[in-house]
């Protein structure tokens, strides 16, 4: 199961780019109380931000834009606190303890 943002357009505005190759690197780049969403884009207009927060999600997506039509959009650090407000989980599901 994963945890989306909804609508995944607003995590541009309520996050930061941030960038690397890795999920070490992405997680690096996080201030505390951050958590890491990549937005995506499907061919049919739509977009997903779906929320990095283990490294097997990680790898899963990046196999999933080598065998799906999504176009990476790119990484964004956003603070917890903002994004639960816009998840389809509680928060308690994904937000490490």
């Amino acid at each position: 199961m994963h945890t989306y943002y909804n609508p995944a357009p607003q995590i541009r505005e309520i996050g930061r780019p941030i960038s690397g190759g890795t999920f070490a690197e992405l997680a690096e780049a996080l201030a505390d109380g951050e958590v890491i969403f990549e937005l995506l884009h499907r061919p049919d207009h739509v977009e997903y931000a779906v929320l990095m927060n283990s490294q097997e999600t990680f790898d899963e997506f990046k196999a999933l834009s080598v065998t799906h039509p999504y176009t990476p959009l790119g990484y964004f650090a956003v603070p917890w606190s903002d994004a639960e407000d816009g998840t389809d989980e509680p928060v308690e599901t994904w937000l490490p303890s």
